[in-house]
């Protein structure tokens, strides 16, 4: 039996702590990285920080989760099922040096 993680950002998780939930499932030996597609917050209480797009997160997610050649696998998988564009986030501004090793080392194979 395989177990996997799935999680309810809307209840008020920030990509941050996604990719954190995410890095220690795939360290630990989970078999799989799931999140809810929802954008409303459901049931009491506050929201927290709002919900993220669920398409984008994982996208984000699988260029943080591996070398570049894992991460061509992972995206590709995308492009399997039909996807013609897949939209990363870039979250720390002031240090480029990933979207660079994203530009020689994913681009290329994806293009």
């Amino acid at each position: 039996m395989e177990l996997r993680i799935f999680t309810e950002p809307q209840q008020g998780a920030t990509y941050d702590d996604l990719l954190a939930v995410a890095l220690e499932a795939e360290r630990l030996g989970f078999g799989a990285f799931f999140r809810s597609d929802h954008y409303r917050h459901m049931g009491d209480g506050g929201p927290g920080p709002g919900s993220t797009d669920a398409w984008t997160t994982l996208a984000g997610l699988a260029g943080a989760c591996g070398p570049p050649a894992e991460v061509v696998d992972r995206l590709g998988a995308f492009g399997d099922v039909g996807a013609d564009r897949i939209y990363l986030q870039v979250l720390d501004l002031t240090d480029l040096d990933h979207l660079r090793l994203v530009a020689e080392g994913v681009l290329p194979a994806l293009a």
